[in-house]
């Protein structure tokens, strides 16, 4: 009993702080869902960024050899300039994502982790695994 009392004190004692899930109204199972597929596809992920990455090299590239190509009157010109900034800045942003990716999972056995939540989740949540693993089965 004097355990009980000693946390309760503790707890009242304690000073609240705000976290992420406190500011907003945070469905639970739709979250731990996110967790799951994040750790459990995050390799594929990885190829995906990269495919990504080549394909607006590529793009990149082209619009290159068109300006290198071709004579563009000033409207045009700030068009494919736009175009080209735009497809460079998403370029940048895709290589930050796939360094961040790849940085984790040097870091972290997502495919172990994935395991543990499904396995974790399943025990709290066993209609929301079940549903995860009938739209996993259909697509």
């Amino acid at each position: 009993m004097n355990k009980r009392i000693d946390k309760n004190q503790e707890l009242a004692s304690t000073e609240r702080i705000t976290t992420t899930f406190d500011r907003e109204n945070i469905d639970i199972k739709r979250f731990a869902r996110q967790q799951m597929e994040f750790y459990r596809d995050v390799k594929q992920h990885i190829y995906n960024l990269k495919i990504d990455i080549a394909e607006i090299g590529s793009d990149i590239e082209d619009i290159l050899y068109r300006i290198e190509c071709e004579n563009y009157k000033s409207l045009d010109s700030y068009k494919v300039f736009k175009e080209l900034k735009m497809l460079r800045n998403l370029k940048k942003s895709k290589e930050r994502e796939l360094e961040c990716c790849v940085e984790m999972t040097r870091k972290i056995d997502c495919d172990r982790l994935a395991k543990i939540l499904e396995n974790s989740y399943s025990k709290v949540f066993i209609d929301s695994i079940q549903e995860i693993k009938a739209e996993s089965d259909v697509a």
